[in-house]
Parts: structure tokens; C-alpha cells; sequence
């Protein structure tokens, strides 16, 4: 698949580019060289998403798929509201149309892009400070005005557009990291392709930020017990680390199991300890490739679940970390027995 679609993707392009030029050169009656590309986009826009194929492709070429799939839509769209097009022969029909072309296209609008702008506006995002985490991570701290009155939880996301040279027409979502207290908003990243390394060499305090956000429901409010099992991967800690706080502030006994390569891509170790020093959480670190770890050793899995923590059963699990990770663990968490409205995943791939 990797070696196919950066063929299938231009050839697609051009495809669509050409029946458009064709269309409008010729006006062939119908629109059919319209409709047919448009068709053209949207199964490509589809192919593109599916979870296969989302996996070869990186973060720009997956929006690119977003903006394909708008773009094929409003071919068939413009087609169907043109006179004599296939909703005009029933006013009645073409009227409820329009009211819910217009009623998605003010929805997008809104959400997308006056909703952040507004949301900046009151708050006035920046950039206060980045400090390094690990060789391959970073915490970006932001502040702004009023930042109590935000409806931002722990384990929450945001995708955040930066307004710096190189970022202002890219906005990629981030996990909360600590959890928030009206004062500031920590987000954690590591780099993982050209937006992330980038923030981490250019990106500078006092750079002014679009929030768009939060979102998600990977939250505290999904742990109806009094326990948790908390399971993160890599860089999935950070909803999970901002989780454990706020679940140790509601007075819930939380326990992790952080799995890592080894011990220099453990995020948060000084502040997990200090977590556990508080009282009602504890952390297992769970190296694969560390020879001299002294530790646990291998990769979660049912085993260790049983090992570790025993009363597992009586515990809503919260996982987070690389899509095979997550999907192996809460496989071995079913056959556990733990039922599956107790399992939260939050889906950590862009």
C-alpha cells in the first residue's frame, strides 16, 4: 500500500483535475465528467481513511484526504443545485436540500473556524514557555486571560495552530498533559514528522495560539468506581499522566502500567513519582529493549495485567498509546472477563 498510494494520489488528482477541464470545455450535457469526478474524489477520499491505508500516510497527507472528500461532495452538490439539476424538479425538495446544505456548511463554518477565533478572542492564548521533557519530547506550557472559565478537563484534547511563520495554516491536536488549573494549559509532543520537529526547533514563547477546543471524552467522568487501571504507550502517557492527577484529586486509587522502550523514553518519570509519593497511585514501568533495567521487563499484557495488579476486575481501565498496543491490551483486558463498557481507549494516531 505505501509503495501504491503516492502513484494512486496524483494519478487521482489529475484525473479529477482533467474531467473538471474537460466539463467545462465541452459542457457535456448532464455534468456526467463533473459527477464522475467528483465520484473519483470521494473513493479516494474514502481508500485514504481507511484504517490500512491511514497508517502508511502521514498527518498532511491524511487532511489532504479531508480536503478531497469536501471537494468531491461539492462537485455533486454544485451539480444537484444548478437549474435543471436533479433536486430542482420538486421545490418542496429542493428547499429541504438547501436548508441542509446550508445548515452543515454554517456548522462547519462555526466549529472549524469562527468557534476558535471566538474562543481566542476571550482568552487570548500564547505560548508561555517550552521545556524539554526527554531528548524526543517537549511541554508546551500556554497562559492566557481567564483560563478558569475554559471547559477543559484532564485527559481532554486540543488541536492548536500556532500563529508563527511555517505554522499558521497547520493545526494538529495534542493531549492535555497536566491536568488543568485555571492558570495555564500543558500540552506534551514528540517528534514524530515535520510539524512536531518543527514546533520543537522554531517555535518560540510569546507566539499566540488558536485553540480549537478541547475535545474528548477520555476523562475522569468515565470512571464510575472508585479504581482505575491506567495503560499507556510512549508519548500516550500525556492524557493519561493529566488523568491520573485529576483521579488522585477525586480521591480514586489509580494504578499505570507505562510501556516503553527503555528508560530514556520514559515521559514524566520525575512528576509520576512525585504522584505516587501523594498517595492513592502507583506506576509499573514496563521496559522492551533495556538491558540493564532492573525493572519489569516485555510488553502489558494479560499476564502481567493479573500479576500486577489483582483486582483488576473491580477497576475501569483507561488505555492509551500506539493502535496495536491498545488494541493487543484491551483484547487480553476481554478475555480477562473485564466487560467491555469498562474499557476507554483514547485513539492516540493523527
Amino acid at each position: 500500500m505505501k509503495a501504491t498510494l503516492p502513484v494512486l494520489f496524483p494519478l487521482g488528482v489529475l484525473a479529477a483535475v482533467g474531467f473538471l477541464v474537460f466539463d467545462c470545455v465541452n459542457a457535456w450535457p448532464g455534468g456526467i465528467f463533473r459527477d464522475t469526478s467528483g465520484l473519483f474524489l470521494v473513493i479516494i477520499a474514502v481508500i485514504m481513511c481507511l484504517p490500512a491505508v491511514r497508517r502508511s500516510l502521514n498527518y498532511e497527507i491524511r487532511h489532504i484526504s479531508r480536503l478531497l472528500l469536501y471537494a468531491g461532495l461539492g462537485l455533486f452538490v454544485g451539480r444537484r443545485l444548478e437549474p435543471g439539476g436533479g433536486i430542482n424538479g420538486n421545490p418542496y425538495l429542493a428547499w429541504t436540500w438547501y436548508a441542509l446544505y446550508s445548515f452543515a456548511l454554517a456548522n462547519l463554518a462555526w466549529e472549524r473556524v469562527l468557534k476558535p477565533l471566538r474562543l481566542y478572542r476571550r482568552h487570548r492564548f500564547v505560548v508561555d514557555k517550552i521545556l524539554p521533557e526527554t531528548t524526543e519530547a517537549d511541554s508546551i506550557w500556554i497562559t492566557g486571560r481567564d483560563l478558569a472559565s475554559l471547559p477543559a478537563e484532564a485527559g481532554q484534547f486540543a488541536l492548536l495552530r500556532f500563529w508563527a511563520p511555517g505554522f499558521k495554516t497547520r493545526a494538529r491536536p495534542f493531549s492535555i498533559s497536566k491536568a488543568p488549573d485555571g492558570r495555564c494549559l500543558r500540552f506534551t509532543i514528540k517528534k514524530l514528522g515535520n510539524f512536531t520537529s518543527g514546533v520543537h526547533h522554531s517555535l518560540r514563547p510569546g507566539v499566540p495560539v488558536i485553540i480549537d477546543g478541547p475535545h474528548g471524552v477520555f476523562t475522569e467522568k468515565k470512571c464510575l468506581g472508585d479504581k482505575a487501571l491506567l495503560i499507556a504507550g510512549g508519548i500516550g502517557i500525556t492524557p493519561v499522566r493529566s488523568l491520573a492527577e485529576r483521579l488522585q484529586a477525586a480521591g480514586k486509587h489509580s494504578v499505570l502500567l507505562y510501556s516503553n522502550r527503555s528508560q530514556k523514553d520514559i515521559v514524566f518519570k520525575r512528576e509520576l513519582a512525585e504522584l505516587e509519593r501523594n498517595g492513592g497511585f502507583s506506576a509499573h514501568h514496563v521496559l522492551s529493549d533495556d538491558p540493564d533495567w532492573q525493572g519489569e521487563k516485555g510488553c502489558v499484557d494479560a499476564g502481567l495485567i493479573k500479576r500486577l495488579v489483582p483486582d483488576f476486575a473491580e477497576r475501569d481501565a483507561f488505555l492509551c498509546g500506539p493502535p496495536p498496543m491498545t488494541a493487543s491490551v484491551k483484547a487480553a483486558l476481554l478475555g480477562l472477563g473485564v466487560a467491555e463498557s469498562r474499557i476507554h481507549v483514547e485513539v492516540f494516531a493523527l
